[in-house]
């Protein structure tokens, strides 16, 4: 009999871990999948937010530069083409709607140079209804320009010296080359559509109410609950030495059962069913015992002295005693499972006893 059930133990322990492996390997599985999933989701909405970020950026860049979104992006691409850069045409727009205000008031850069060289393009210039107008004016006055002397002075007096010369290149086609670089920047995937920008505006708009509302929600959650979280701190304060103390203690207990359940085991499946039973009646309940004592230890609270009237002691004391009761209960609800899993662990034991006593065992 005792070849029997040792080859039934092993037998149910091999197919146990066979069982055991491929249930973690399925958890594991479906661990990677999830955090697969969670990663194309988070990328996907980063890449959606990004997006919402560029087109909005762009709506307020063509704002800043007195210029339309499509026009914005016709220029850039224009820049671009021409050995420039896409910030040096937002400098170069902005500067040049700043000189056209002046000009307006007959003041600043532009109208002292062009006062001079093109009073007709001067006055072409202060007529004008927006920024974009005056750039294919600019461009058509480079373009007709005698030399690339002229044009460079043009496009420095609308510009600056420094970024005029940058974006020469870009507008000396005149205005019919500007309208050939947007029919080309709007073949390209990037190219937005007034619509698009708009819209993508007032999702980003929508996305900082949110993050403005969530972060006044979790102001008023943090007045509204201050008394419990710092009711919490200090439970945690009090609690959490006494918490470690007892997880080392009910650590311990598992490693008193682990190593008697070895020697048990050891001899139960030797054949030697008496003594396995005799181990661990003899054991388990010692160590149960032991385990109610550490932690009615680690829970312990030492006594507080004595004399102390104030009202903050009393409050202090007041404290302690409800602690001291909400301990009490727990560990009375501990030791009662720790009582009930002795008994079920005696009543094993018996049984094993009482297997090992038929006359079929002895023989």
């Amino acid at each position: 009999m005792a070849t029997a059930v040792a080859s039934l133990g092993i037998s149910f322990v091999a197919r146990t871990n066979k069982w055991d492996k491929g249930a973690k390997k399925i958890l594991g599985d479906l661990k990677k999948v999830g955090l697969a999933a969670l990663g194309v989701g988070a990328a996907f909405g980063g890449l959606i937010k990004a997006s919402i970020d560029v087109a909005d950026a762009l709506g307020k860049a063509s704002k800043r530069a007195g210029v339309t979104v499509e026009e914005l992006q016709a220029l850039r691409f224009a820049a671009e083409r021409s050995g420039s850069s896409a910030e040096t045409m937002d400098r170069g727009l902005a500067t040049l709607s700043k000189r056209l205000g002046e000009a307006k008031l007959g003041t600043g850069a532009l109208a002292s140079f062009l006062g001079r060289y093109d009073q007709s393009l001067l006055d072409a210039l202060v007529n004008t209804t927006s920024t974009g107008e005056a750039v294919n004016l600019l461009a058509d006055a480079m373009q007709d320009a005698g030399t690339q002397a002229d044009r460079n002075a043009i496009a420095a007096a609308a510009f600056s010296k420094s970024l005029g010369l940058d974006l020469v290149l870009a507008l000396q086609g005149g205005s019919e080359g500007l309208r050939e670089f947007d029919k080309e920047a709007r073949k390209t995937s990037r190219f937005m559509t007034k619509q698009m920008v708009e819209d993508s505006e007032k999702a980003g708009d929508a996305f900082d109410n949110l993050a403005h509302s969530i972060k006044g929600t979790a102001f008023a959650m943090g007045a509204t609950f201050a008394d419990e979280l710092a009711a919490t701190a200090d439970f945690l304060r009090t609690a959490l030495p006494n918490a470690i103390k007892a997880a080392a203690a009910t650590f311990l207990t598992l490693v008193r059962v682990a190593a008697a359940s070895a020697a048990a085991i050891k001899q139960f499946f030797s054949g030697n069913f008496a003594g396995a039973a005799e181990l661990g009646s003899l054991t388990f309940g010692d160590i149960f015992k032991q385990a109610v004592d550490d932690v009615d230890k680690a829970f312990a609270r030492p006594e507080s002295g004595q004399g102390s009237g104030s009202a903050g002691a009393s409050g202090e004391s007041q404290k302690d005693s409800e602690a001291a009761a909400a301990t009490a209960q727990a560990t009375t609800e501990m030791r009662g499972l720790m009582e009930r899993q002795n008994e079920l662990s005696s009543q094993v034991v018996d049984g094993i006893r009482q297997i090992t006593n038929q006359p079929a065992v002895a023989g």
